[in-house]
């Protein structure tokens, strides 16, 4: 690996420097490390023998991680906007840094306009964008499964969302076609319009049942070559997480 010229290995050996961006370098003194003030830093970063640079999530959110994403193609104004991204990837490949990005694709916020939409019922074309049952049906991960809210943030009775990550977040159903469609689309458009080299996926294990391994295995071998079709250089990253 030593041999090797350095910000010129392949992507398994890599080496990454990993940046969560909120509390990164802050240009805007607003308290908030923010995109401008990784640009500034990008020069450093590969000075220090790094060959990729990978970033924490993006998308517009209501939590400090970003990770209960409200929009899949924005950029969280507290960070900048697209065009500071865009120049973020073309300052980065002229020092032949990778970019790399978290992109949360199990799951959306439950302010996303697709599941306030799916909260009206059956008649919602997003409804099954997303799993429901009955609270009488509900036999295993009891604890994975909540009531939707109202505004007062009052229970709503009924059926019954799954969340692999906790109640703020809602897993999308993949399962339904429409959804895996949507996914591969939201992968293309980072990939297309900013030309980002790779992305990172948080709990890959559980798009489906964590049980069902080959199916899981299926649906990311099926977006990686879509991504390809894009970028032939492309390439995935799995974080996954496991309690045992």
């Amino acid at each position: 690996l030593d041999s090797l010229p350095i910000n010129d290995r392949d992507n398994k050996s890599r080496i990454t420097y990993d940046v969560f961006v909120r509390s990164y370098f802050d240009s805007n003194k607003d308290g908030n490390g923010d995109l401008n003030g990784l640009i500034s830093k990008l020069s450093y970063i590969y000075n220090l023998g790094a060959e990729a640079v990978s970033l924490s999530s993006l998308n517009p959110s209501s939590s400090f991680d970003n990770f209960d994403v409200t929009d899949f193609y924005k950029i969280d104004s507290i960070y900048g906007d697209s065009a500071g991204f865009e120049k973020l990837v073309s300052e980065a490949h002229k020092l032949h840094l990778k970019v790399i990005i978290n992109l949360q694709l199990n799951h959306c916020s439950t302010k996303h306009p697709w599941f306030l939409d799916a909260m009206k019922g059956k008649t919602s074309k997003y409804h099954d964008y997303f799993i429901w049952k009955d609270e009488k049906s509900i036999t295993t991960d009891k604890d994975k499964w909540y009531f939707p809210v109202d505004k007062k943030g009052k229970n709503i009775q009924g059926p019954k969302y799954y969340s692999y990550f906790g109640g703020k977040t809602v897993d999308l159903n993949f399962n339904n076609q429409s959804v895996r469609d949507e996914v591969i689309k939201i992968g293309k458009y980072w990939l297309t319009t900013f030309g980002v080299d790779a992305l990172k996926i948080d709990g890959p294990q559980a798009i489906f049942s964590e049980n069902d391994e080959s199916k899981n295995l299926e649906w990311w071998n099926d977006f990686h070559k879509e991504m390809k079709k894009v970028n032939s250089n492309f390439y995935l990253i799995g974080d996954i997480y496991n309690t045992d």
